[in-house]
Protein backbone atom coordinates (compact mmCIF):
# COMPACT_ATOMS: atom_id res chain seq x y z
CA UNK A 1 0.00 0.00 0.00
CA UNK A 2 1.58 3.44 -0.57
CA UNK A 3 2.00 5.48 1.91
CA UNK A 4 -0.29 8.71 1.89
CA UNK A 5 1.76 11.68 1.29
CA UNK A 6 1.57 14.41 3.38
CA UNK A 7 0.70 17.25 1.25
CA UNK A 8 -2.71 16.60 -0.16
CA UNK A 9 -3.09 19.28 -2.84
CA UNK A 10 -2.35 23.19 -3.76
CA UNK A 11 -5.46 24.72 -4.40
CA UNK A 12 -5.97 27.70 -6.71
CA UNK A 13 -9.33 29.75 -6.02
CA UNK A 14 -10.30 31.63 -8.53
CA UNK A 15 -11.44 35.32 -7.85
CA UNK A 16 -11.82 38.86 -9.69
CA UNK A 17 -8.39 40.04 -11.63
CA UNK A 18 -6.40 42.23 -9.52
CA UNK A 19 -7.01 46.31 -9.51
CA UNK A 20 -3.87 47.28 -7.54
CA UNK A 21 -0.89 45.94 -5.35
CA UNK A 22 -2.12 46.53 -1.58
CA UNK A 23 0.84 44.71 -0.11
CA UNK A 24 3.08 47.86 0.95
CA UNK A 25 5.42 47.70 -2.19
CA UNK A 26 7.73 50.58 -0.87
CA UNK A 27 8.45 48.68 2.40
CA UNK A 28 11.46 46.61 2.53
CA UNK A 29 10.42 43.31 3.63
CA UNK A 30 6.24 43.68 3.77
CA UNK A 31 4.76 39.99 4.76
CA UNK A 32 6.29 36.72 5.34
CA UNK A 33 9.03 35.59 2.40
CA UNK A 34 8.81 38.87 1.28
CA UNK A 35 5.83 38.93 -1.82
CA UNK A 36 2.40 37.40 -3.15
CA UNK A 37 4.57 34.35 -4.35
CA UNK A 38 6.99 34.03 -1.24
CA UNK A 39 9.55 34.33 -3.51
CA UNK A 40 11.67 35.54 -0.02
CA UNK A 41 14.07 37.25 -2.57
CA UNK A 42 15.04 41.11 -1.33
CA UNK A 43 15.87 43.68 -4.02
CA UNK A 44 18.53 44.89 -1.63
CA UNK A 45 22.36 43.82 -1.21
CA UNK A 46 23.09 42.44 2.79
CA UNK A 47 25.98 42.85 4.26
CA UNK A 48 29.30 41.93 3.34
CA UNK A 49 30.76 41.07 6.88
CA UNK A 50 28.03 40.16 9.65
CA UNK A 51 28.14 41.57 12.99
CA UNK A 52 25.21 42.43 16.11
CA UNK A 53 24.10 45.72 15.61
CA UNK A 54 21.45 45.76 18.39
CA UNK A 55 18.70 43.00 20.17
CA UNK A 56 15.93 43.07 21.71
CA UNK A 57 14.22 40.41 24.21
CA UNK A 58 10.69 39.82 24.25
CA UNK A 59 8.51 37.95 26.94
CA UNK A 60 8.36 34.67 24.79
CA UNK A 61 9.78 33.15 21.08
CA UNK A 62 9.90 36.12 18.24
CA UNK A 63 8.83 35.20 14.78
CA UNK A 64 9.36 36.35 11.22
CA UNK A 65 9.72 40.30 11.31
CA UNK A 66 8.06 42.45 8.90
CA UNK A 67 9.95 45.91 7.70
CA UNK A 68 7.83 49.10 7.15
CA UNK A 69 8.65 51.98 4.53
CA UNK A 70 10.17 54.15 7.49
CA UNK A 71 12.25 51.41 8.86
CA UNK A 72 9.76 50.24 11.77
CA UNK A 73 10.14 46.23 12.36
CA UNK A 74 7.10 44.56 13.42
CA UNK A 75 7.60 40.41 15.44
CA UNK A 76 5.00 38.89 16.79
CA UNK A 77 5.95 36.79 19.66
CA UNK A 78 4.33 34.04 21.88
CA UNK A 79 4.12 36.14 24.91
CA UNK A 80 0.78 37.59 23.21
CA UNK A 81 2.22 40.95 22.07
CA UNK A 82 2.83 42.66 18.74
CA UNK A 83 5.81 44.68 18.77
CA UNK A 84 6.76 47.42 16.90
CA UNK A 85 10.23 48.24 17.33
CA UNK A 86 12.44 51.26 15.88
CA UNK A 87 15.44 50.85 13.49
CA UNK A 88 17.69 51.04 16.19
CA UNK A 89 15.84 48.37 18.37
CA UNK A 90 14.10 50.43 20.37
CA UNK A 91 10.36 49.72 21.24
CA UNK A 92 7.59 51.82 19.87
CA UNK A 93 4.78 50.31 21.28
CA UNK A 94 2.83 46.85 21.84
CA UNK A 95 -0.53 45.65 20.76
CA UNK A 96 -1.86 42.80 22.59
CA UNK A 97 -2.83 39.65 20.54
CA UNK A 98 -4.97 38.47 23.38
CA UNK A 99 -3.02 34.96 23.02
CA UNK A 100 -1.99 33.22 25.67
CA UNK A 101 -0.39 29.78 27.16
CA UNK A 102 -3.11 28.00 29.18
CA UNK A 103 -2.66 24.52 31.07
CA UNK A 104 -4.41 22.58 28.11
CA UNK A 105 -4.09 24.81 24.26
CA UNK A 106 -1.63 26.66 23.70
CA UNK A 107 -2.69 30.19 21.55
CA UNK A 108 0.05 30.76 19.31
CA UNK A 109 0.26 33.81 17.72
CA UNK A 110 0.74 33.82 13.72
CA UNK A 111 4.32 33.56 12.69
CA UNK A 112 4.10 37.07 10.47
CA UNK A 113 1.94 39.96 9.66
CA UNK A 114 1.33 41.27 6.47
CA UNK A 115 1.72 45.54 6.05
CA UNK A 116 -0.62 46.98 4.04
CA UNK A 117 0.26 49.94 1.52
CA UNK A 118 -2.67 52.14 3.96
CA UNK A 119 -0.27 51.62 7.03
CA UNK A 120 -2.70 49.04 8.53
CA UNK A 121 -0.51 45.96 10.28
CA UNK A 122 -2.30 42.69 9.94
CA UNK A 123 -1.31 40.49 12.90
CA UNK A 124 -2.96 37.27 14.39
CA UNK A 125 -3.89 35.97 17.95
CA UNK A 126 -6.70 35.25 19.36
CA UNK A 127 -8.71 37.24 16.51
CA UNK A 128 -7.03 38.33 13.28
CA UNK A 129 -6.54 42.37 14.27
CA UNK A 130 -6.04 45.21 11.79
CA UNK A 131 -3.63 47.63 13.64
CA UNK A 132 -3.54 51.18 13.12
CA UNK A 133 0.54 52.23 12.30
CA UNK A 134 0.01 54.29 15.65
CA UNK A 135 -0.09 50.85 17.53
CA UNK A 136 -4.41 51.08 18.03
CA UNK A 137 -7.06 48.89 16.99
CA UNK A 138 -8.66 49.24 13.42
CA UNK A 139 -10.94 46.21 13.77
CA UNK A 140 -10.66 42.53 14.63
CA UNK A 141 -12.21 39.17 12.62
CA UNK A 142 -12.68 36.03 15.12
CA UNK A 143 -13.31 32.77 13.31
CA UNK A 144 -15.80 29.70 14.81
CA UNK A 145 -12.63 26.82 15.04
CA UNK A 146 -12.80 23.52 15.62
CA UNK A 147 -16.09 23.06 18.33
CA UNK A 148 -15.39 21.97 21.35
CA UNK A 149 -10.88 21.63 20.72
CA UNK A 150 -9.60 24.96 19.59
CA UNK A 151 -10.38 28.38 18.92
CA UNK A 152 -10.69 29.62 15.67
CA UNK A 153 -7.18 31.81 14.93
CA UNK A 154 -4.49 29.58 16.70
CA UNK A 155 -2.07 27.14 15.79
CA UNK A 156 0.36 30.21 13.56
CA UNK A 157 -2.39 30.85 11.14
CA UNK A 158 -0.67 34.05 9.63
CA UNK A 159 -2.73 36.44 7.33
CA UNK A 160 -2.00 37.54 4.01
CA UNK A 161 -2.96 40.53 1.81
CA UNK A 162 -4.22 39.99 -1.99
CA UNK A 163 -3.14 41.85 -5.07
CA UNK A 164 -6.95 43.54 -4.88
CA UNK A 165 -6.63 44.30 -1.14
CA UNK A 166 -8.58 41.46 -0.11
CA UNK A 167 -7.24 40.18 3.22
CA UNK A 168 -7.23 36.80 3.71
CA UNK A 169 -6.97 34.62 6.96
CA UNK A 170 -7.01 30.36 7.37
CA UNK A 171 -8.76 28.92 10.81
CA UNK A 172 -8.20 25.70 12.50
CA UNK A 173 -11.41 24.24 11.00
CA UNK A 174 -9.67 24.35 7.92
CA UNK A 175 -11.67 27.44 6.44
CA UNK A 176 -10.19 30.14 4.45
CA UNK A 177 -11.68 33.51 5.11
CA UNK A 178 -11.58 36.11 2.57
CA UNK A 179 -12.73 39.48 4.42
CA UNK A 180 -12.83 43.77 3.29
CA UNK A 181 -10.12 45.39 4.70
CA UNK A 182 -11.79 48.15 5.36
CA UNK A 183 -13.81 47.18 8.35
CA UNK A 184 -12.90 42.93 8.52
CA UNK A 185 -16.17 41.71 7.26
CA UNK A 186 -16.38 38.32 5.36
CA UNK A 187 -16.68 38.63 1.45
CA UNK A 188 -16.68 35.20 0.86
CA UNK A 189 -15.39 31.82 2.58
CA UNK A 190 -14.18 28.58 1.82
CA UNK A 191 -14.24 25.21 4.26
CA UNK A 192 -12.41 22.33 2.89
CA UNK A 193 -12.30 18.35 4.01
CA UNK A 194 -12.81 17.62 7.78
CA UNK A 195 -9.36 17.46 9.68
CA UNK A 196 -7.68 19.06 6.95
CA UNK A 197 -5.32 21.96 7.75
CA UNK A 198 -4.35 24.80 5.46
CA UNK A 199 -0.65 25.57 5.41
CA UNK A 200 -0.12 29.40 6.19
CA UNK A 201 0.34 31.82 4.62
CA UNK A 202 -1.37 31.30 1.62
CA UNK A 203 0.39 32.80 -1.80
CA UNK A 204 -1.25 33.88 -5.62
CA UNK A 205 -0.86 32.66 -8.41
CA UNK A 206 0.15 35.11 -11.03
CA UNK A 207 -3.40 35.73 -12.45
CA UNK A 208 -3.65 37.04 -8.54
CA UNK A 209 -5.41 33.28 -7.43
CA UNK A 210 -4.72 32.49 -3.74
CA UNK A 211 -2.90 29.33 -4.08
CA UNK A 212 -3.51 27.30 -0.56
CA UNK A 213 -1.41 24.24 0.84
CA UNK A 214 -2.95 21.33 2.27
CA UNK A 215 -2.09 18.80 5.30
CA UNK A 216 -3.46 15.99 7.05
Amino acid sequence: MNAQPALLGLLALLMAAPVAAQLDDQAPWPTANHDYRHTSRSPHKGPAALHIKWTFAAGGTVWGPSVGRDGVIYVPSDDGNLYALNPDGVEKWRFDLESRVSANVSYAVGQHVALAADGTIYATGMSLFAVNHDGTEKWRFNAPGVPGKTPGLTGFQSPMIGPDGTVYQSSTDGTLYALNPADGSVKWSKQFTAGVRIQAPISFTAEGNPLVSLRK
